[in-house]
């Protein structure tokens, strides 16, 4: 029989970041553990029910891009862990552009930065030589 490791169907990636979790109105601060193209796992200091449909809040770990993102998980299962909650969500519906801000925070764990992300090299004056016929 394969573990749930096995099974899983996108690398995960540790983290120690801190988050924020919506829940009913209010923002409450959670501990990212890891993070994969599928889905989340966090702790937070109280329970959530499975099922439950909310919003996490990442911040996106590089100083260039500094807006947070807010992604919307299922919660999928929830267990005590120390004087916590060990919290796995689903992420749910996620439209392009919150993929691609994922995919950003993702390969920021891996250590690398995807295509998309690059920033182009901008001209500071119209009259500048463009960097890229260097």
């Amino acid at each position: 029989m394969s573990s749930p490791q096995d099974r899983r169907q996108y690398p995960r990636f540790s983290s120690g970041r801190l988050g924020f979790v919506s829940i009913g109105g209010d923002t409450h601060q959670a501990q990212m553990r890891d993070l994969a193209e599928g889905g989340i796992c966090f702790e937070v200091g109280f329970p959530l029910d499975p099922g439950l449909q909310t919003l996490i809040e990442l911040s996106p770990g590089r100083r260039d891009v500094q807006e947070p993102v807010r992604l919307p998980i299922r919660v999928v299962w929830c267990t005590a862990a120390g004087t916590g909650y060990q919290v796995g969500g689903k992420f749910e519906a996620l439209e392009p552009p919150l993929q691609e801000r994922l995919a950003f925070i993702l390969a920021d764990l891996a250590g690398d930065t995807p295509r998309s992300y690059r920033r182009p090299l901008t001209r500071v004056a119209p009259d500048d030589p463009d960097p890229h016929d260097e």
